[in-house]
């Protein structure tokens, strides 16, 4: 599904993707540099199919002193007329090295299936620079705040621009590749102390061709519930303006997910 990823879902970089500060060799020696999260979704699409389903997530995160490297899993199971298929997968690596506080470097590996959507599989592979052009984190008292909350406090706005080659094998058995650059920003701002509210918007166009180009947008409210438990609820919108033949150009869904930290 499908992240100016995150470019999604065509490439929305997620969540996980932000630029986030370099931790310092006293904070590496305290906590392990590794976590993750598991998440369990309900979610209704509209668009190139219409269903109720069931949706799954799993990450993990590697962070360093001066880089950090995101594994991440995101897949759904529909049913039709009593038969369960899988609707969508999406699997990716994602490496980001921090320039410094406010920028950095990635480069990102996916493969991506979306059959209803008139993808038998694609895969991606692209790399780009990230900035930050607000961000308050540095100004918060660590000392007061959890590691959770630290993260809901969080105000930011941060850009992207980058490259991606995509290998496409679609439905009707038809193979070719495109190049696209990528455009995107994101903004994280707290409602309250214990909710979120995250935005995104990437815009992609073809090199070879300026009709062909996708935007995607994010717009989700995450509620922080304890330590090991969030709830996020999300809406997505992707818009192809060529879309695989005699498919729709649209692509919609709605999500309420039960995130499991650790």
């Amino acid at each position: 599904m499908i992240c100016l990823t995150v470019l999604s879902s065509g490439e929305a970089l997620s969540h996980d993707e932000n630029a986030s500060t370099p931790q310092t060799s006293a904070e590496n020696d305290v906590k392990l540099p590794v976590s993750g999260k598991v998440s369990l979704d309900f979610l209704r699409s509209k668009g190139n199919i219409d269903e109720r389903a069931i949706g799954y997530g799993f990450s993990l995160k590697f962070k360093g002193i001066a880089n950090e490297a995101i594994l991440k899993i995101e897949g759904d199971k529909g049913e039709i007329q009593h038969m369960t298929y899988t609707d969508e997968i999406e699997a990716s690596v994602l490496d980001i090295y921090h320039l410094n506080d406010i920028s950095g470097l990635y480069g990102k590996v996916t493969y991506y299936r979306n059959e209803p959507r008139g993808y038998r599989f694609q895969k991606r592979i692209g790399g780009g620079y990230i900035h930050s052009f607000y961000q308050n984190q540095n100004q918060l008292d660590k000392n007061q705040l959890d590691k959770k909350e630290f993260k809901l406090q969080e105000k930011s706005f941060k850009t992207r621009i980058g490259y991606q080659h995509r290998n496409n094998r679609y439905t009707t058995n038809v193979d070719d590749h495109q190049d696209y650059l990528q455009l995107g920003c994101r903004l994280k701002h707290p409602l309250m102390k214990n909710i979120s509210l995250f935005t995104e918007l990437n815009y992609m166009i073809d090199f070879s061709d300026s009709k062909d180009y996708e935007i995607e947008s994010l717009l989700s409210l995450l509620f922080y519930v304890n330590k090991k438990i969030d709830v996020e609820i999300e809406y997505e919108r992707l818009y192809s303006n060529i879309p695989v033949f005699e498919k729709e150009k649209t692509d919609s869904s709605f999500k309420t997910k039960l995130i499991y930290k650790f």
